[in-house]
């Protein structure tokens, strides 16, 4: 006899008038957390206000799964837990309202069952995901008739309700686990010769590529590590250069990086170039940088009061930053910034990019930011004069790697070993 606040906060979403994306078209239901469940409830609430006060700066969303077999248990942790407990109260009071309770309790009664339902549990991408499950707001299981078996989740649906993936070959999913396909990143690894000139020829073909690399070494003292390309088909080639090493380069990824086509998305260019040109004897070019475009978008905004002002230097935002301008209703948008603040690629040194094999969270993690470009290109492009953009781009490519020596550090430049956007500076 469980009520889901969950649950709960899907039905107030669609009965909500001010929702716009309730009355599109969305074969799935995106599921919210807890904080973002919080922000809407009654802020005179002692409980609620005590957990939105430490929010981000609690050190209970950061510590390590095991402390709970620990006793004693940490006093800040337990009594962190016990308000949070307590704010079930405020937001069951809250969510309830002008909704019918007992379709809210079968909706629960389904939710409660759904995992224990599996005798053996599918992949786990088709079940822990932030996608709610098919049915469990209505009764039944669909139209009566001939059931087929989702090739993701392994729950059975009527054949109307299962759709065929882009492979003839593949087999039929439900909505949902359509929706985790579409949106996972492929990731591809490239650590031969051999798989890397046939992934040459895939990018040679693509309008649009968005790199991201990756290093052990600070500037000027070291090869890079790893480079990540992205396709706009939520493809990403991670060319392992530490393994290949000149390779890599030799066998088509130079050619690629110092062609005119694709067109490079990339977010502070600066080092990365020089690393290229200095270490690897490539001219990276033709490259859009999102920071840049982020600078012009701060110029013609209307709502910036500071570009009115004599202001002679203009502060760089990290990519975190930026990212919090993005459409929410982008997955990889969501995808990282529902790991902000949760990562563990946050608190890890830098001399893992060296490791081998590289952990496959980090992996995930730096290949959903690579893909994270293009929604901030298609983003923050709207209104810009590309040309404008594209030459401001191409001195910026071209600041680092114009000196012939660094005469003071460069570290002002350079991502901090955990912390991706700590490359924000004065231009």
């Amino acid at each position: 006899h469980v009520v889901d606040l969950q649950i709960l906060d899907v039905f107030q979403w669609q009965i909500d008038p001010n929702n716009i994306i309730r009355h599109l078209d969305v074969p799935v239901h995106r599921l919210q957390g807890f904080s973002n469940c919080m922000r809407k409830m009654p802020k005179q609430s002692l409980t609620c206000s005590l957990y939105l006060d430490n929010l981000g700066s609690r050190n209970s969303k950061n510590i390590s799964r095991n402390v709970w077999s620990q006793r004693p248990l940490p006093n800040e942790l337990v009594t962190y837990w016990a308000v949070r407990t307590l704010n079930l109260f405020t937001c069951y009071e809250t969510l309830k309202t002008g909704l019918d309770m007992e379709i809210v309790s079968r909706a629960s009664e389904r939710y409660v069952n759904y995992l224990r339902s599996y005798n053996k549990l599918p992949h786990e991408k088709y079940i822990y995901h932030r996608f709610l499950p098919i049915h469990i707001l209505t009764d039944g299981m669909g139209s009566d008739g001939d059931k087929e078996t989702c090739g993701g989740c392994e729950k059975q649906f009527s054949l109307e309700e299962l759709h065929e993936g882009q492979d003839k070959d593949e087999v039929k999913k439900c909505s949902v686990c359509v929706e985790v396909d579409k949106r996972e990143p492929n990731i591809i690894w490239l650590d031969d010769t051999v798989n890397v000139t046939d992934a040459i020829r895939r990018l040679q073909d693509e309008r649009f590529v968005s790199i991201v690399c990756k290093r052990h070494y600070l500037a000027r003292s070291g090869p890079l590590d790893v480079i990540f390309i992205g396709t706009e088909d939520s493809t990403v080639y991670v060319f392992d250069i530490t393994t290949m090493g000149e390779a890599a380069f030799d066998n088509g990824l130079r050619s690629v990086l110092e062609s005119q086509v694709p067109v490079k998305l990339m977010f502070d260019c600066r080092d990365e170039s020089d690393t290229l040109h200095k270490m690897h004897g490539t001219w990276l070019a033709h490259v859009v940088d999102l920071q840049i475009l982020d600078v012009f978008q701060w110029q013609i905004d209307p709502n910036n009061i500071i570009r009115h002002l004599d202001v002679p230097v203009h502060r760089l935002q990290g990519f975190s930053n930026c990212m919090r301008k993005m459409p929410k209703q982008s997955l990889t948008c969501s995808l990282y910034l529902d790991n902000l603040g949760s990562r563990n690629s946050k608190n890890i040194s830098r001399n893992v990019w060296s490791q081998r094999p590289l952990p496959n969270e980090l992996v995930t993690y730096w290949a959903v930011r690579t893909l994270n470009l293009f929604t901030c290109y298609e983003t923050l492009k709207t209104g810009l004069d590309m040309e404008i953009v594209s030459r401001a781009s191409e001195r910026y490519v071209n600041y680092l790697r114009s000196y012939d020596n660094l005469q003071h550090s460069t570290n002002g430049l350079e991502e901090c070993p955990g912390e991706p956007d700590a490359s924000e500076t004065d231009v």
